[in-house]
């Protein structure tokens, strides 16, 4: 849900420009997302025609000089007959008409100008490519980066509390002594079994003959 939320907020600022074209009914027609402003140019504003005044057909207001209006909603330019449309909502949305008067004579032109409300991601214009390859993109990017992100996280706790890595070195160490000790009594310890087996000798007398005055006489004899 969270990454939903993350694309869903990045996508929303790369397509927050309004986005126009001329739909099927060669009516131009502006794509806007919801919350945010936009501005409409008044077409029938050119060489011998004055702004008169903005006609929402939806809501049946007028918007001009002399005209009542919410005029934080709603803001125009005098001169050339611009409309912007703050904070958009879908009651926005329809139909705007940009009507000007003949500066000698009483004929009037319009223009009209289309909007429609994007409250979506998925709802971006399918006719801009360029807007889907985008989407893409950084899609991918926010899924790396949070698959990098969750991969640490998961290093850290493992070597942290699964894996304590001062175990692992107390286990190193503990078999380091062990077989140190092992190495340092081996000779000693070999020593003492062997001298324990070996059978002891002993030396006997019993053959030695002690009568020294028949060695004598053996001797002078001779």
């Amino acid at each position: 849900m969270f990454i939903f939320i993350v694309i869903n907020l990045l996508l929303h600022k790369i397509h927050g420009a309004p986005t126009e074209f001329i739909n099927n009914e060669n009516l131009l027609t502006k794509e806007v997302f919801y919350g945010e402003s936009v501005l409409l140019k008044c077409k029938s504003n050119v060489d011998k025609y004055n702004f008169e005044f903005w006609l929402f057909d939806k809501r049946k207001i007028v918007i001009g000089p002399s005209n009542l209006h919410d005029r934080l909603k709603y803001r125009y330019e005098i001169l050339t007959g611009n409309l912007i449309v703050r904070a958009v909502t879908k009651n926005d949305e329809g139909l705007y008409s940009c009507v000007s008067k003949e500066v000698h004579g009483g004929n009037m032109k319009v223009e009209n100008v289309k909007i429609v409300i994007l409250q979506n991601w998925e709802q971006i214009d399918e006719h801009a490519s360029s807007i889907n390859v985008i989407r893409i993109l950084v899609a991918s990017i926010v899924l790396v980066l949070l698959g990098a992100g969750a991969y640490v996280l998961y290093s850290i706790w493992r070597d942290r509390y699964r894996y304590p890595r001062y175990l692992e070195q107390s286990e190193d160490e503990d078999e380091d002594e062990d077989s140190a000790e092992e190495i340092f009594t081996a000779p000693s310890t070999s020593a003492a079994s062997q001298s324990r087996n070996k059978p002891e000798k002993k030396t006997s007398f019993d053959n030695i003959s002690t009568d020294f005055t028949s060695i004598l006489d053996a001797s002078n004899d001779s």
